[in-house]
């Protein structure tokens, strides 16, 4: 996972991201049940490799790690401020760790 929180992903990038954050698991804050890359592609009105490499970008930066195919952890100093109890499942913005 990233020593700091990075800032200057391009913009697919973003969006791939806060459509995995959109899809957190309730029961579970920081996992995301997103379905295959075709899929997220085709919600998001992209295309398949641009869906890849956006993952692979995220990946590579320890902001997601992937749990099974289509499951993902969000680290949460992207998207959790650090609450990781059932009672503080606040989504915020990125912060600077």
């Amino acid at each position: 996972m990233p020593d700091r929180v990075r800032y200057d992903f391009p913009a697919p990038t973003y969006r791939v991201l806060f459509y995995l954050t959109s899809r957190q698991n309730a029961a579970e804050p920081g996992i995301v049940v997103s379905g295959v890359q075709t899929y997220i592609a085709k919600t998001l009105g992209m295309g398949t490799p641009s869906v890849s490499k956006a993952l692979r970008e995220l990946r590579n930066a320890g902001v997601i790690r992937p749990i099974i195919p289509g499951m993902w952890q969000i680290h949460p100093d992207y998207m959790f401020g650090g609450y990781r109890s059932e009672e503080d499942n606040v989504v915020a913005l990125p912060f600077a760790a």
